[in-house]
């Protein structure tokens, strides 16, 4: 794949995205609900675009580069989303779509962590300084992200079992949000990755408290979905910005 054709590709899977989640909001296509005015078609095809975005960044941009390691964890990460993503909206059938749904989305969390862990890796050597303590930010992000559980989605009614899964999840995005930051205090160019990571804490607790105490208000799909999509948006796309800092 070259270069060339790489660029143009990436340029079309971003103005598909873009035109898939702007135009489904603004235009009815029918079947809209209180929920969602996206369509279920249009979600995940913003989810596809995404992650095939994902594939060309590696393929066509960090393969055969220093960073061709965190190209694959990224695109990992993606593909893993984007099951994550049918399974919960049940185009993936299953025996319990939360559990699985976190399953998938877990997995994808830990890819992005060793993307970013490695990437602070190269730009500590490349520096030849140390980068701000991560465990401190960790602290920091899981704090918070723990906090955010019990006010909005803990619920003693669905059950132990579930209040602990979604607790575990719940410090696994910020662990992933709190390493995106960390990249960020090393490089400030890195911001949209650490917005990706924030935006994904956000539309998950939003999840979360849907699922769990039942929240609801006009248009929380959309709500979801939009931070969602750009959250991964910001992560894959951030790779740009990677390839001009190492």
């Amino acid at each position: 794949m070259t270069v060339t054709f790489a660029s143009s590709l990436l340029v079309l899977l971003l103005l598909t995205w873009a035109a898939l989640l702007v135009g489904g909001l603004l235009i009815d296509f029918g079947g809209r609900t209180a929920r969602n005015r996206l369509p279920l078609a249009a979600r995940m095809a913003t989810s596809a675009m995404l992650t095939a975005a994902a594939l060309v960044w590696w393929l066509g941009a960090t393969r055969g580069t220093a960073l061709a390691g965190y190209g694959l964890l990224i695109f990992a990460g993606m593909t893993l989303g984007f099951l994550g993503d049918l399974v919960m909206a049940k185009v993936i059938r299953t025996p319990n779509r939360v559990i699985f749904g976190m399953l998938a989305f877990g997995g994808g969390h830990l890819c992005y962590i060793a993307a970013f862990l490695g990437l602070g890796r190269a730009l500590a050597k490349q520096s030849g300084a140390p980068l701000a303590p991560l465990v401190a930010i960790w602290a920091v992000y899981a704090a918070a992200s723990a906090l955010l559980w019990y006010t909005l989605i803990r619920q003693p009614a669905r059950g132990r079992a579930l209040n602990i899964g979604t607790l575990v999840y719940a410090v696994l995005i910020g662990a992933m949000a709190g390493s995106a930051m960390w990249l960020a205090t090393a490089q400030p160019g890195l911001l949209p990755l650490a917005l990706g990571g924030l935006l994904f804490i956000a539309s998950d607790m939003f999840v979360g408290s849907e699922l769990m105490r039942g929240t609801s208000f006009r248009s929380i799909g959309d709500v979801i979905w939009t931070t969602y999509t750009v959250a991964q948006f910001l992560i894959v796309y951030s790779t740009a910005i990677v390839l001009q800092i190492v």
